[in-house]
């Protein structure tokens, strides 16, 4: 299991990711009162100030933010990454926990990458899932230069091992659904820009690959957003071609007559 986490960081193929099943017991997480508390207390998972492009159904509550009494039941859970993390690199700086709920009705995620995608660094990063009950994700596949879209299942006790720089969506669900998020990011240099930005995410598109967007939006709203981005970028390369035409014929009306010594 370690040695395949290694080599997340030396594969270049597509999908980066390893899915272990049946790692953990998670029996003994208290789920019904984990959903009850995150359901009353946690914020909306969003990203700058648009979120409320959001339906306000996907949930989050990080850290030492979740009370101990509900934190005691995933302890184990925590230790087993930040152990087993260690032991792929012991370099590398696990987060705290983020409990992840979805509501019933939650609708699915943009495709994005947590980390920049042009940085480096984001392919020495990952990010672990850890399921609590049956849950999904969605991931693109690259084959040929096409983007192919695929589902995992993960199940309870289940842990799902990401590269930085895979492209995912979490699901929408039906009913309430829990899980466990956690960073994995290498080491702070003071000479590089980090790699992953808190309340930021880089959403992925076909025909431009990864730019920096400031929120989630539902589905509806990124692929109406992409349009946008097309129309943007068709009329500015319309314009760039218009003024370069323009000074290039400016030149020639100003240019000097050639020189005749006769």
């Amino acid at each position: 299991m370690v040695e395949s986490i290694r080599l997340l960081f030396l594969q270049e193929n597509s999908p980066h990711f390893r899915h272990f099943p049946a790692c953990l017991d998670t029996s003994r997480v208290r789920v019904g009162p984990l959903i009850n508390f995150a359901s009353r207390k946690a914020t909306v998972q969003k990203v700058g100030a648009d979120w409320e492009h959001q339906d306000g159904k996907r949930l989050q509550v990080v850290g030492e933010a979740v009370p101990a009494i509900h934190r005691k039941s995933y302890d184990p859970v925590t230790t087993y990454n930040h152990d087993l993390i260690h032991a792929v690199d012991p370099s590398l700086n696990v987060s705290p926990a983020s409990v992840i709920l979805s509501k019933p009705g939650c609708m699915a995620q943009s495709y994005h990458a947590d980390y920049d995608f042009d940085i480096p660094e984001s392919k020495q990063s990952l990010f672990i899932l850890v399921g609590l009950m049956p849950s999904r994700l969605h991931f693109i596949e690259i084959i040929d230069d096409k983007s192919v879209q695929k589902l995992l299942n993960y199940s309870a006790g289940d842990i799902v091992v990401c590269r930085g720089d895979f492209i995912h969506a979490g699901a929408g669900y039906d009913d309430n659904n829990i899980r466990l998020h956690f960073y994995v990011d290498p080491p702070r240099s003071p000479h590089t820009a980090p790699a992953r930005t808190v309340n930021k995410t880089y959403i992925f598109d076909d025909d431009a690959g990864f730019f920096t967007f400031a929120y989630y939006t539902m589905m509806n709203n990124f692929l109406r957003m992409c349009n946008q981005m097309s129309e943007r970028r068709r009329r500015a390369k319309a314009t760039s071609a218009a003024i370069r035409a323009a000074k290039k014929a400016k030149r020639a009306q100003i240019a000097p007559a050639p020189f005749d010594p006769v």
